[in-house]
Parts: structure tokens; sequence; C-alpha cells
């Protein structure tokens, strides 16, 4: 047999073995785990359209497909309509029952983006006449604003395809709250720059402006999240009580009024704009308002201050929602996303923040499952073990094939086959 039958007879035997053993490892390349929050940066607080009223009764959706013969499953949800708070978690239970042959079905669902779940089941088997309840546990993320979020069941089956709805409306009363003030002073003229933040449903507020306690003036401004409001004031000597409130029909008006003594001196210390927003953001930070910080760092153009408060909102974001997961007793979920929020937070060189979760996370490690205290990552590759063996097989053999290759081609020199083995490695990424 010449060179050439020899290289064909070695090129079969690699695509035969490859096929073997994939056959028989019947390798997954999809790890089937539910995916952590979005890191990248939430934007700045926005509202939504008004949220759609709930309905009056409770509703139950049906929904079939073209069935194959002795095959019929059917599958309803007695409430999918649900009205949590931002800090709850949405429990919606889907009944499946098999009206025919014995047969499998496969359950997939697609959450609102951002979003975080959990299902009980992904593929059940029944025989005829049996029923199964799936429950499926979906919660918002922090930045979650107001209104109605769909999220996707599929249910599949040789008896066809049943689509279910599920619609979870997050709603809270939205408050009007002063953030921050300060000023700019120049030549004895004033300006207070007053950080105002909507995260309710009305569009336009009143802001008054005292100095100790007699009004100085007032503005009404149409806001839908973050803005800044400018009071001009000539300066007058000494100590002052400065104020400022903010006033709208919204109910909730917890964090309405802010008030400062500033002592401006006899003729006042001059400030600049740049070193007024400096001085907010810097107070922000420290008070944990890292998306009115980031607000003040966009206006500076200051990208290492807002590349650092980027990463104080993802980790406080992993913080927040394992929290949530804490008090709602999901000890794996929380102990996940705490432990995000430590890496972050160490990153950032933050030992008082690490400390503080950590003992959090000591407080509740007794209740987590065997072997759930390791990191995420672990736990994924314990439950997808077989799925690891088959990747860690595949790669094997292309590498072996990749070996075989380079020995074959070496015995050639020509340009011509120089020139082949390299649109194989181009082509096949090898």
């Amino acid at each position: 047999m010449d060179m050439k039958g020899k290289n064909v007879t070695v090129y079969i035997s690699i695509i035969v073995l490859v096929g073997m053993l994939l056959v028989f490892n019947n390798p997954s390349f999809i790890i089937k785990a539910d995916p952590p929050p979005d890191s990248t940066i939430p934007p700045l607080p926005t509202l939504p359209n008004s949220p759609t009223p709930p309905p009056s009764t409770s509703h139950r959706t049906y929904s079939h497909s073209t069935k194959a013969p002795h095959y019929e499953m059917e599958a309803f949800c007695e409430e999918d309509y649900c009205k949590i708070s931002p800090d709850s978690i949405a429990k919606y239970t889907i009944t499946i029952k098999n009206k025919g042959d014995e047969d499998t079905a496969e359950i997939t669902y697609k959450r609102p983006s951002g979003w975080y779940g959990k299902i009980s089941d992904r593929e059940v088997t029944l025989g005829e006449n049996e029923t199964k309840d799936i429950t499926i546990e979906i919660f918002p993320p922090a930045s979650c604003k107001n209104g109605v979020y769909e999220t996707y069941v599929k249910i599949e089956s040789r008896g066809g395809e049943i689509d279910i709805t599920l619609e979870t409306e997050v709603f809270s009363v939205g408050d009007i709250s002063i953030n921050e003030f300060n000023y700019t002073v120049n030549n004895g003229d004033v300006e207070f720059h007053v950080l105002i933040n909507n995260t309710g449903d009305k569009r336009e507020v009143e802001v008054i402006f005292y100095v100790d306690g007699k009004e100085k003036g007032r503005q009404k401004v149409k806001i839908e999240d973050l803005k800044e409001v400018v009071f001009p004031w000539k300066l007058e000597t000494g100590e002052h009580l400065i104020s400022f409130e903010c006033i709208s029909d919204d109910e909730n008006q917890k964090n309405n009024k802010i008030s400062k003594k500033i002592n401006f001196g006899e003729y006042g210390i001059s400030k600049s704009e740049p070193e007024m927003y400096t001085e907010s953001a810097t107070t922000l930070m420290n008070e944990g308002k890292y998306f009115e910080a980031y607000y003040y760092y966009c206006l500076l153009n200051d990208e290492k201050g807002k590349e650092r408060c980027e990463k104080y909102i993802i980790a406080d974001r992993y913080e927040h929602d394992g929290k949530k997961f804490l008090e709602n007793e999901k000890y794996t979920e929380a102990y996940s996303f705490l432990t995000e929020a430590i890496s972050w937070y160490r990153d950032l060189g933050d030992s008082k923040k690490v400390s503080e979760l950590e003992d959090l996370l000591k407080s509740f490690s007794d209740k987590l499952h065997p072997g759930a205290s390791g990191t995420v990552i672990k736990t994924v590759i314990k439950n997808d073990e077989k799925t690891i063996v088959s990747l860690v097989s595949v790669v094997a053999i292309l590498l072996l094939a990749n070996i075989i290759l380079v020995l074959e081609f070496s015995k050639k020199k020509s340009k011509k086959t120089e020139e082949k083995y390299r649109r194989i490695k181009e082509k096949y990424g090898l």
C-alpha cells in the first residue's frame, strides 16, 4: 500500500474512533444550570409605563398542539398571574397529566431578562392517567421596575407541544427622594445643586428651598429618574441652615427633605463645580448610594471613579439578591450569590464588607446541603460529571488526531502538502 493509501486509512480510523466515542459517551455540550445575573452595569433608574392592573379573578391557561396517535398530554396552571413586591418570589404550579400511552415530557422555561429562577423538574415520565406537579419559582433583580413581566413555559412530548405564559406583576409604592445637595461659590454668588431621585409613578414635583427656615424659592420640575435642580442664592456671611423639600401627591415620601448647617465665613470659600461633584460622589459612595455616585462620576468624566463605582454596583446587586434568597430560605442560592459578592468586594479591597458577608455565610452554613459549601463551579461540575468527562474525552481525541496529523505530514516536505496541512488546521481549528 502506498503512502497515500496509508494516510487515508489513518484518517478513516480517526473518524470512526471519534464517532464511536461520541455515540457511547453521549456527550452534552450544554451544562443546564441557571445563569448568574447579568454582570453588565445596570443603567441609572428609569420608570416603566404604569403597571397593568391585575385581573379580578384567577384564571387557567390551556394550550395544546397536534398530537400523535395514542399520545396525549395536558397541562394547566391554576394561578398563572402573580403580583409581588420587588423583594418577593413568585411561585407557580403547573400540573401535567398524561391521557395517553406512557410518555416523557421535557419542560423548559424562559424568564424575563435579568431575573432569577428555579424549576423543580426538567423532565418527567408519566404512565396513562398519571399526573405530576411542576413548580417554577422566579423573582426579579434589585434593579427591576414596576410592570408586568412574562415567563414562557414549553412542555414537549410525543403527544405534541404545550405552551403556557406566566405573568408576574412587580409593584411597589414609589418614592420622591432628595439624595444629596452641594453648592458652588464664586464671588459671593452661590448655586445649590440638588439631586432628586424619582422611583414612583409621578412625573411632576415641586422643590422648595429654605434658608434658616425661611423659604427662598421653589421650582416645579418634571422628573422620571435622577435629576439635578439648581437654586441660585446671594451669599449671606456666617452659618446657615440650608434645607430643601420635595413635594408631590405621591403617598410615600420618606426621604423628601434634607438639611445641612453650612458656615460660609465672611466672604464664602470659593468652590468650583468639579470640586463640588467630586465631594458629592465621595459622600454618596460612603453612604452606599452607588447609582447616584455614578451620576456624578459621569458629570466629572472620571473613568477610574466610574469603573470603581460600577464594580460596587455589581457587588451590591449580588449582595442584595443573595440576601433576598436567604430571606426566602433558599440557602444554596444565597450562598452562591453572597460568595460572588465577596469576590467583588475583595477585588475592591473592601475588607469590612468581606468580613461582614463571610460572617453572614457562617450563620446559615449548617442549613446547606452536603457539598453545597463548595464553590458554584464545583457544584455544577458535580451535577454534570458525565458531561465534563465526555467533553474531556472529545478534546483528548482531537488532540490525538492533531498529533497523528503532524507526524504524518512531517514526512512530506513538498509545498503542496504543507499548504494542504495549513488549510486543514485553519478549517478545523487544530
